[in-house]
Parts: structure tokens; C-alpha cells; sequence
């Protein structure tokens, strides 16, 4: 009896110290800022219980802190107590359907909860007499493109693999685990054992195994003792095993059971590649009912072809060839239907499902399905997401034929281009080719030449900037099909743009083929095996993981990636992300270091920009590289006496922001123009916004200064300032970039989240378009600026060849340019000189402008008005933000004022204009008899004349509009803005 009381005291004392230690851990967790991340309520829960799982936002790297909606995306972990395999998923990535969405603790900001009930087993579906030993996690918000991410290692609340899954140990009773074999698929060479080994948690005082290979159970060992038991099984055919395995523990008997498919297999029959087939998907053009598949997998021993053609089943006649070299394997596969779509994978060593790497289309089993059909119709149907991604192939597929224009149209100069960046999935709310291509003319008003297509190839996931590739040949499907692709590259050389590819080979994630092949489990990153990638990244800023571009397995697929992509698509060369990170010089944690000149780096460069070049000789290479200016310099120059040289980007976004905002800290922008870098060539493709800097419109609203009555912070004056930034960018020689929607002065942050807060980790989330800004006439007024210095780049070569000097008094601008001529008395525009001048203050400033030369010079923006500068200087006052261009030739007044040349005949003048409450119109000689104002819509409005040269205006709302104007019987017909 007292026995009896003693273990029941002992049992109520454990009870309460599991419920002090869970009240010690709520506490310190709803601690703001404290680092649990991860608890379950009850901490010892069972499978069968009820289990309550808080995740705390701002624990770890806080990604997920401030987010609007949290999800779980969750499983079970049944094969192994220290296992990291997911045997079951629930939810969907990416999609905010509710499926593991968490709910606020009352009353916290970050924390949040989901229940698993009735319980962890019913939740998951977990069949009854299954151990479930740990519960898998990762937390995302709803749009998939954050996690909440902690270093790896072992917490006291669980642990966190090197991949970023997060386990949590529950409470299990006694069990016996089958620990070997540890895959549900055993392929084996006939007449080879495979090992069986149980354990058991604890002394067992019998453990039987038991094994059935096509009819009944058969026991074949059994121990008294231990809690180990290994047994080396010959399988006798290929088929299904049932594994069981019975113990006794402390008098409790309990068992496990595994199903395992065995296939017997034979070495691969080794033969040479035949003549003309190629790594990938080889079609036959004589024979539509055949392809030859390519896979280069060295070290492995052996590979089948699965797919629709195989019943999705494991056949001896589709195990591949393997060449002499041991190098690929391959395989005819015959017997298809022309045109007919099928889907299909390798698997390597029968594990490894992977689809074709040089496959030009995927089936995803996750993502597909929210892909519209107005996007892409009748995509492929596969939802086989145990098998994860798979490839697709088509024989006697229609080939697109490009037009003759192809073959005539001449690309802009390399220091002419004006690029602009897309990203596709923001630009256009349908994200599509097609309607891409509807925009050609809005981008040829503007001015620009070339586009340029953030990454395109298929990506992880629908909802992505793009740059976690995973199949690099193929064409993402969220954005249309490969032909829509291809119309849009016509079309675009047909209004005289390039079309220039953002291109990401520095990584790949982790469901890329050439990833997935050669992967180490126990360290969760490629293992040292991989041909392509290192194991840890060389250089810091990595993410997926690295290419080893030292590699000639590297580096044949580079050169395939990028010859693929100007020869199918016709793209007109690259831009390449981080192309810092194409280095083994081995810097993983030193910014400085990885930052500074890398021969092996620049070798690495060279050669694949050799490569690309002897494939399409004027082909952009576009750097996003970021180091010293040495290194720079030479990859710059490089082979640039035959017309070559790489191009690489300039930010300035950080100066440029500071002149539009008023503050004088760092807004040196010389660093924009190639001269100041003392570089040969103006390489430097200069941009003041891009996809990863934020938006000068919204730092202006938000940040700007002030000084009195003028503020920054106002829309019109914000962009004004704006409106200046691009007259000290546009005009400096060399290529430059916009970034979409800064034409219009997009005031959305780079970090808005959809539900319009500001969060870091909102950097990723999609965006609002912003078309309907141009029916507002602010915003229009700095787009027909912005299109008007484009035009000017095009049509004047002073602003694209010319010598830029920029000289800075505080934020006072000057640019001089001076033509290559450089002649003081231009005989046309072909020598021209040009001098800008802007005050970035918020408050007046008097200036002494300092021209290149003296003598007459035209004032651009006061109706080429004639301006004597005798002694080769000008004292001007610049208001706040105001801006001036002369040129020492006179440019066509027509396009300077926008007068009608019958207008001018008469010396009809309209001003101001823009105008506020006043309209003043007078001419030379008669008076004005009459003044009839119209929207551009064709709305007729007659303002009140209160004298002889004036009307009142006030009341008409701010827009454009056009003045018909009656003098001596006849109409004259101006346009103007009101304020």
C-alpha cells in the first residue's frame, strides 16, 4: 500500500512539474522579442492527443513579424524518431486557401496557433498502430515567398535541419522501429541481399521478424534478448515485401510493419551515343513516334524512364543505356503519338525522380493548378506530388515561324540603350506574353529600346521575382506559353527594341534536377559529389545553392543554358544576376574580400562571355557585379577594339534619392557616368530605381525635406523633383535603366505588402499596377518628360557619345557635355554642346553657370529662347528643384514649344504653362477674339475673359486641355495644363 501511495505521489509530482515548466515556458515566450520559437501545448503530447501548436513571429530571423496571415505548412515524421522525412503534408505553398492557416493569440501581435484536432493522428491521417515520433513544420505567410527561418542546430523545443524544416519531439510509448531498409523502393542487382534491421526502444524480451514476398507472412529470425535485430534478405523477384517485426517490451507487445517495392535489376547495357544526339530531349524529325533521351549523370549506377509511356511503372525495357565513359545515359523510346503530350522522369538509381534538365516544359503537381487557362490552355495534368516535378515532351510539335523582319532589324548600340526592367507578374495584372506585347507601343512612346525580362525560366512556385530557378530551359508557365514568348521578341524587333534576358546562374534551388541528383541527406545541401555545385557557397549573399563555375560540367551548361536562349527565343543577350558569385575563391563570410579583384573570377567571365559571343557576335552581357573597380575596368574593356566589352550595372539609386529628397549626405552621382570610373568605354548601364533598390517616388513622399512653403513631401513638387532627377540622368552618356512604372513616379514601396502595411518581409509580395496614373495629369506630365529626354537621347548624339564633366556645389548640378566635335560654333545638332543645370535645394539658390564656351546659347525649356553669355558664365537664381538645358545650337522650336508653326507665324503666345487661375494669351498683332477651351475627350468649357489678354481658369479641374484660339477669322489650336 504504501508502495502504492509512493508512486502516486511521485506520478502527481511529475505532473506538476511538466505543468510549472509549460507555465514557465508561456511566460518567457509572450516575452516580446524572447527566442522560443516553437511550442506545444500539451508538452508531452501523444499522437492521439489534441495538441495546440504556438509559433512565435519574431523568434529566430523574424521574418514573419507584422505579417497579416501566417500558415503552417506541416507533417509527421513516422519512419524514425530522429528523422527528418515527411511522410504526410498538409497544405498547399503559396496558396492562401486556409489549409493550415494560424490564428492570433489574443491579445499578441506575433504569436500565433493552429490546433491539431481531434488529434495529431486524425489531423494528419496517420493510420492506427503507426508511431508518429516527431511533428514536421515551416511557417510561411500566405503568399509563400517568406518563412520564418532560425539557425540550424538542436533547441531545447526541437530541432532545425540545414534546410530549414522545423521538428518537434512528441511523447511515444514503447515501439520497435524498422530503421533499414530506409526507402520504400529497393533496387538491387538479382541475387543481392538487402539489410533488414529493428530496434527496439528498449530490452525486448522476444523480437520476431517476419517477411512476406507474395503470399504469407514467413517468420525468418527471431531474438530473446537486445533491442537490435539485422537480417540480410535475398529477394527472389521483383515486387512487393511486407516487412513485420513483433516485440516484447516490459511485458507490452507491440510491432511494426514496412511495404517495400523490391526491383531486381541488371547492369545497364553500355553503348556508345549515336551520332547527332545531345543532352535532353532529342526529337526526330523523320520519325514524330520516337524521341532519344539524354541524361548526364556521372557516378551513378544506373537510371529509368517513367512516365505516362511506362504507366507510371518501374519497366526493364526503359532502363537507360549508360555510355563507355560512364558519363550519360540514354534511351530510345518509341511507339509515341505524334503531337501527343507525355509527361515523364528520370530515376536515377531508381530513387531520385527527377525531371529532364534541358526539358523546355514541366509539369508541376503543386503550382500548375493556379495557373489560368486564359494564361496557358490545357496545361498538363499530372498531380503525382510524390513524385514531384516532372518533364514534358512533345514529338511533331508545329514549329513557329519567325518573320522575315528577323533577319533585318538592327539592334541599338550598346552605349544607346535605354532598358527597361519588367517584372512581368507586376507589370500586368493578366502576367502574360501576350498582353506584354499589347504594351509595345506605351514603351516605344516612351522612348526606350530594349526591355528587359526579369527571370522567366521556370521558377519555384508561381508568386516569385524568379530568381530560385529550377529548370533553366523551360519557360515558366505562369507567364504563358513558349510561342507567346517568341511573338513577343518578334514584335519588339519590329518596333526596333532588344529584348534582354535576366538570367540566374550563379544558383539554383533545391528542386533543380542537377541539385536533386547528387544530394546529401545528414547535411541537407548537394553533396561533394555534385559536378556542378559546392557543397557551401564560396561567397556571402548566396542563396540556393552554388554553381561551381570552375567546373567544365559547370560550364557546359552555362554555354548550353545561354546559346538555348538566344537561338530559340532570339533574345538579345543577358543580363546576369550576381554575377559576383561566379568565383571559387573562397570567401563565404567577407563581403570585402569576396568584393575585391578575382582573377578567377574575371577568367571565369571571359570565357563564357567568349562563348556567347562566338554564337551571336553583338550579343549584350549585362553584369550585375558590384566589385572593384579594377575588375570592372577590365571586363568593361574587355575586347571592346572589336566592338565587345560587357556591360555592368550602376546604382545610384541611393544619390539619386538623396538629390530628389533635398539633402545634401552622399548625393554624389558622378559614379554614373564610365569617365569618372576612368573607364574606356561608357559601359556603365546607370540606373537611379531597379527591381531590388526602393522607389524614388516613395522616399520622396515619405522622407523628403522641406523649407517653408515648399515641401518635398507634396505630390506635384515630388515629381518635379523627379522630373529634374531625369534631366541630370537620362542626358549623361552611356546606357541606362528604368525600372517599371518610374516613368509615372510609382510611390508604392519595394517592401508594401498586399494588405498595404510596410514590412521587410513584404520585399517579395506582388505589387500594384499603376496604368491608371496616366489619365492623372501629374503623373503623365513626368512621363511626356521623361519621353521627351529619351527622344532627345535618340535623336542627338551629344547625349549618348559625348564628354560629360558634372561639377557639384552642394546640391547645385552641373552638366556640361561636350560633343566629340567640340567646336564653340556648332554648324548643326551633330555638334552641339549642351549645358544643364538643376538646384536639388528646398530652398532658391544663386548659381554662377558656368558654360563650356561663350556666345549664344538656347534656353530648352523657355521656348529655345536666345541667352548671351558673354564672358562663359551666367548668374542665374534657381528656384527649389527648378531645372534648365541649354544647347549652343538652336534645337527645331516646334519641338521646343510645341506652338503650330501658324501659331508663331502670328506671334501667338500661351502662358503660363503650365497654367493655375490665369490664362494669358497675347499676340503680335491683332487682340483675340475669341477663346474656347476642350478636354481631350472633346468636353467644349468657356472661361470667363476678365481682360483684354486674360480668362479665368480656376474653376476647371487640374488636366490637359486644348485652347482654340480665334484671331482675324482664324482658329489656332494650342494645348496646355492646368494646375
Amino acid at each position: 500500500m504504501e508502495a502504492g501511495n509512493t508512486t502516486l505521489k511521485l506520478k502527481s509530482m511529475i505532473k506538476s512539474i511538466r505543468y510549472l515548466i509549460t507555465l514557465l515556458i508561456l511566460l518567457f515566450t509572450l516575452i516580446p522579442g524572447f527566442g522560443q520559437m516553437v511550442r506545444i501545448e500539451p508538452a508531452d503530447a501523444e499522437a492521439d492527443d489534441e495538441i495546440k501548436i504556438i509559433f512565435n513571429a519574431k523568434a529566430g530571423r523574424g521574418e514573419l513579424a507584422g505579417a497579416s496571415k501566417v500558415y503552417m505548412h506541416s507533417g509527421v515524421v513516422t519512419n524514425n524518431p530522429q528523422g527528418t522525412e515527411w511522410s504526410i503534408v498538409k497544405g498547399n505553398w503559396g496558396a492562401d486557401d486556409g489549409v493550415g492557416a494560424m490564428t492570433k493569440v489574443e491579445g499578441q501581435e506575433d504569436l500565433w496557433e493552429i490546433t491539431l484536432s481531434p488529434s495529431a493522428r486524425s489531423y494528419y491521417g496517420v493510420a492506427a498502430g503507426t508511431n508518429i515520433y516527431r511533428l514536421a513544420m515551416v511557417f510561411r505567410n500566405a503568399a509563400g515567398d517568406q518563412k520564418a527561418t532560425i539557425a540550424a542546430g538542436t533547441y531545447d523545443w526541437g530541432f532545425v535541419a540545414g534546410n530549414g524544416d522545423i521538428f518537434v519531439d512528441i511523447t511515444t510509448g514503447p515501439y520497435v522501429l524498422i530503421s533499414q531498409p530506409q526507402q520504400d523502393e529497393i533496387y538491387i542487382r538479382q541475387g543481392e541481399n538487402f539489410t533488414i534491421q529493428a530496434e527496439a526502444s528498449a530490452a525486448v524480451s522476444a523480437i520476431t521478424l517476419y517477411i512476406r514476398e507474395g503470399g504469407a507472412f514467413v517468420q525468418k529470425q527471431q531474438l530473446s534478448s537486445g533491442n537490435t535485430l539485422t537480417y540480410a534478405y535475398k529477394p527472389t523477384q521483383s515486387g512487393e515485401v511486407a516487412i513485420k517485426v513483433v516485440a516484447v517490451i516490459e511485458g507490452v507487445e507491440v510491432e511494426n510493419t514496412r511495404i517495400v517495392q523490391v526491383h531486381l535489376h541488371t547492369a545497364p547495357l553500355v553503348q556508345s551515343l549515336p551520332a547527332g544526339i545531345r543532352k535532353g530531349i532529342n526529337y526526330h524529325e523523320e520519325d514524330p513516334s520516337k524521341v532519344s533521351l539524354v541524361l548526364e549523370a556521372p557516378g551513378k549506377d544506373f537510371v529509368y524512364v517513367v512516365g505516362d509511356f511506362t504507366n507510371w511503372e518501374v519497366r526493364a525495357d526503359y532502363q537507360m543505356k549508360q555510355t563507355p565513359d560512364g558519363e550519360l545515359f540514354w534511351l530510345e523510346v518509341i511507339g509515341l503519338t505524334p503531337g501527343q503530350e507525355y509527361i515523364f522522369q528520370y530515376w536515377v538509381e531508381g530513387i531520385t525522380k527527377i525531371g529532364d534538365p534541358y526539358a523546355d516544359k514541366v509539369a508541376d503537381p503543386w503550382n500548375d493548378q493556379y495557373i489560368t487557362a486564359s494564361t496557358y490552355p490545357n496545361l498538363p495534368q499530372y498531380d503525382k506530388t510524390e513524385y514531384g516535378i516532372a518533364s514534358v515532351l512533345q514529338t511533331d510539335q508545329d514549329e513557329y515561324n519567325w518573320a522575315d523582319t528577323e533577319n533585318s532589324w538592327t539592334k541599338p548600340a550598346k552605349e544607346e540603350l535605354v532598358i527597361y526592367e519588367v517584372l512581368l507578374r507586376d507589370f500586368l495584372e493578366t502576367h502574360n506574353y501576350r498582353d506584354l506585347t499589347d504594351t509595345l507601343s506605351y514603351l516605344k512612346r516612351l522612348g526606350v529600346n530594349a526591355i528587359e525580362l526579369m527571370p522567366i525560366m521556370e521558377f519555384e512556385g508561381n508568386i516569385s521575382w524568379g530568381y530560385n530557378p529550377m529548370y533553366h530551359f523551360a519557360p515558366d508557365k505562369y507567364y504563358g506559353s513558349k510561342n507567346e514568348l517568341k511573338q513577343f521578341l518578334e514584335a519588339a524587333h519590329q518596333q526596333g527594341m532588344a529584348v534582354i534576358l535576366d538570367m540566374v546562374l550563379n544558383h539554383a534551388f533545391g528542386l533543380s534536377p542537377l541539385v536533386k541528383m547528387y544530394w546529401d541527406p545528414v547535411n541537407s545541401t548537394v553533396s561533394a559529389e555534385s559536378p556542378w555545385f559546392n557543397p557551401q557557397a564560396t561567397h556571402p549573399f548566396n542563396v540556393g545553392f552554388d554553381f561551381n563555375h570552375e567546373s567544365p560540367y559547370t560550364q557546359s551548361f552555362v554555354d548550353s543554358v545561354n546559346l538555348y536562349w538566344l537561338e530559340e527565343y532570339h533574345f538579345d543577350g543577358f543580363r546576369f544576376d550576381l554575377s559576383k558569385g561566379f568565383t571559387q575563391t573562397n570567401n563565404p563570410n567577407n563581403v570585402g574580400a569576396w568584393s575585391a579583384y578575382d582573377a578567377s573570377r574575371v577568367a571565369i567571365l571571359k570565357r563564357m562571355a567568349d562563348r556567347i559571343w562566338a554564337h551571336t557576335e553583338d550579343a549584350y552581357i549585362i553584369l550585375e557585379h558590384f566589385a572593384d573597380n579594377q575588375e570592372e575596368k577590365e571586363l568593361a574593356e574587355y575586347r571592346a577594339a572589336e566592338d565587345k566589352g560587357m556591360l555592368l550595372w550602376g546604382n545610384l539609386n541611393h544619390a539619386y534619392s538623396q538629390n530628389t529628397m533635398g539633402f545634401a549626405q552622399d548625393s554624389d552621382i558622378k559614379w554614373v557616368y564610365h569617365g569618372t570610373r576612368n573607364w574606356s568605354v561608357p559601359h556603365v548601364v546607370g540606373y537611379m530605381e531597379s527591381h531590388d533598390e526602393e522607389r524614388l517616388m516613395y522616399r520622396n513622399l515619405q522622407y523628403g525635406n522641406a523649407a517653408g512653403t515648399y515641401n518635398v513631401k507634396v505630390e506635384e513638387t515630388a515629381l518635379n523633383r523627379i522630373k529634374a532627377a531625369g534631366l541630370m540622368f537620362y542626358t549623361i552618356p552611356g546606357p541606362k535603366m528604368i525600372w517599371q512604372f518610374g516613368e509615372l513616379g510609382y510611390p508604392v514601396s519595394i517592401n508594401a505588402c498586399e494588405d498595404g502595411t510596410i514590412s521587410d518581409n513584404c520585399r517579395l509580395s506582388p505589387k500594384p499596377t499603376y496604368w491608371e496614373q496616366l489619365d492623372d495629369p501629374d503623373n503623365k506630365s513626368l512621363f511626356d518628360h521623361t519621353a521627351d529626354l529619351l527622344r532627345l537621347r535618340n535623336e542627338y548624339n551629344v547625349f549618348t557619345s559625348g564628354t560629360a564633366t558634372i561639377a557639384e556645389d552642394g546640391l547645385v548640378r552641373q552638366l556640361s557635355l561636350k560633343n566629340r566635335a567640340n567646336t564653340t560654333s556648332p554648324a548643326s545638332t551633330d555638334e552641339m554642346n549642351v549645358h544643364i543645370v538643376t538646384n536639388f535645394n528646398v530652398s532658391a539658390r544663386n548659381a554662377t553657370v558656368v558654360f563650356p564656351h561663350a556666345g549664344t546659347w538656347y534656353d530648352y525649356y523657355d521656348g529655345g529662347k536666345a541667352v548671351e553669355v558673354a564672358s562663359g558664365s551666367l548668374s542665374l537664381q534657381l528656384r527649389p528643384g527648378m531645372y534648365k538645358m541649354y544647347t549652343d545650337y538652336p534645337l527645331d522650336p516646334d519641338v521646343v514649344t510645341g506652338l503650330p508653326a501658324a501659331a508663331k507665324a502670328i506671334g501667338l503666345v500661351l502662358y503660363p504653362n503650365p497654367a493655375y487661375n490665369l490664362l494669358t494669351i497675347v499676340t503680335e498683332r491683332e487682340q483675340v477674339q475669341h477663346l474656347s477651351i476642350s478636354t481631350l475627350q472633346g468636353n467644349s468649357l468657356s472661361p470667363r475673359r476678365v481682360s483684354a489678354t486674360q480668362w479665368d481658369i480656376s474653376s476647371l479641374p487640374a488636366g490637359f486641355y486644348v485652347a482654340r484660339v480665334m484671331v482675324s477669322g482664324k482658329s489656332y489650336h494650342l494645348k496646355f495644363m492646368k494646375r
